[in-house]
């Protein structure tokens, strides 16, 4: 990761108070990535490859049911992690 793209990473309430050992483990090996409007992150019953920090924009987690059209379970906003938990 750029230094620019730590510091953006180093504002982000869940990793702000990280000791700065953590958070040079935590980047290494990191990376920033600009998607555009429709990318796919991960798939509902797929395990999730990464923890995404949102940065900037806005991320949009949908759920499918059996037969049932995709809905909107929640939105992410620029300082969330998209699905921690699971990764984690």
């Amino acid at each position: 990761m750029r230094p620019g793209d730590v510091d953006l990473v180093r504002r982000l309430p869940a990793l702000a108070e990280l000791p700065q050992t953590a958070m040079d483990r935590l980047v290494n090996g990191a990376f920033v990535q600009s998607l555009p409007r429709g990318a796919t992150l991960c798939v509902q019953g797929q395990p999730p490859e990464f923890l995404h920090a949102i940065i900037s924009g806005r991320v949009a987690l949908l759920g499918v049911a059996s037969n049932q059209a995709e809905t909107v379970v929640e939105f992410f906003e620029a300082g969330d992690m998209l699905i921690a938990p699971a990764v984690l």
